[in-house]
Formats: C-alpha cells, sequence, structure tokens
C-alpha cells in the first residue's frame, strides 16, 4: 500500500490531536493531520480527473530541489486554501478522513502513468512523482508533529519544576 507506514504514524497522531506548542507550530497537531489528509485527497482527485493525454513533463528546479534531498523546508511554503483546514475534527472524523485517504491512495494505483497532477510551484507531476510528492509532504508533517508532541512531553519547564522539587 502506498504511504503505509505514514499513515499508520498519522493514525497514533490522531490521539494527540488537540496538543499545541506555538513555539513549534502555531496550529495543533489535528491541524497537520487533517492538512496532510486534504492533501493526499486532493492529489488524488486531480490524478482521477486528469487527461494523460495532456501531461507535459518539464525540467524544475524546485521541484528536482525538494525531491532529490526528499524533504521541504519548513516556513517556505504556504498551503493553498483548498487544503486548509477551517475547523477542528474530531478523532472520529479524523479517523474517517484517514480511512478515506488509504482509499484514495490504493485507487491511484490502477491510473494510468500519466495521469497527473498540477502543483503550484512544481508543475505537472505524474503518478509516480505524484506519490513521492505526498510521501515528502506526509513526512513534513509527522516531523513536525513529532517535535509538538515531544516539546509537548518534555518540555523545559516541566523539567525544571522537577528538578526542583
Amino acid at each position: 500500500m502506498i504511504l503505509q507506514s505514514e499513515l499508520i504514524r498519522l493514525r497514533k497522531a490522531v490521539n494527540s490531536c488537540d496538543m499545541l506548542n506555538e513555539h513549534v507550530s502555531a496550529a495543533p497537531i489535528g491541524w497537520h493531520i487533517d492538512h496532510a489528509l486534504k492533501v493526499i485527497q486532493a492529489v488524488c482527485e486531480q490524478l482521477h480527473e486528469s487527461n494523460p493525454a495532456n501531461f507535459k513533463w518539464n525540467f524544475n528546479l524546485k521541484r528536482n530541489y525538494a525531491f532529490i534531498r526528499g524533504s521541504f523546508p519548513r516556513g517556505k511554503g504556504h498551503a493553498p486554501r483548498i487544503v486548509r483546514p477551517t475547523n477542528t475534527l474530531t478523532h472520529r472524523e479524523l479517523i474517517r478522513e484517514l480511512d478515506q485517504a488509504e482509499q484514495l491512495l490504493a485507487s491511484i494505483l490502477s491510473l494510468p502513468k500519466n495521469c497527473f497532477f498540477r502543483h503550484p510551484y512544481f508543475g505537472d507531476l505524474n503518478v509516480k512523482r505524484a506519490i513521492y510528492f505526498m510521501k515528502i509532504h506526509t513526512v513534513h508533517h509527522l516531523k513536525i508533529i513529532d517535535e509538538i508532541e515531544y516539546s509537548c512531553l518534555y518540555s523545559v519547564d516541566s523539567v525544571q519544576s522537577e528538578v526542583q522539587v
């Protein structure tokens, strides 16, 4: 299955969806989960709706840099409005979104290889590159989630208070 380990990690993070550390991110963990899932949904839907005959590969330095590096620099990109969560989802809603993402990811495996997703910075991404983009993007948000969880569980304030006692 595509992005299986990433989806497992997102599923585990649902239990911490209310955690927030504004020094790490202005958004709580639930926002990052929801955003990552909205991106997966939007990419998969565009892949299904695309016409492979219209796919155009172009050299793109930003895409090549991000794809070779295997990560995105934090704070450089801005999520398009369509994939920005507007309300806080409950645990149950996040689980339902995760289930839907799994189904959508499974459905793109049978698409022609030149079905594509048009990214605002990276241009047209065929199925293989779109999958890699979704992996890099999801891992980017998982790193932020991990940092929020770590900072909340092992905050400097709580360590200092334990030492003083």
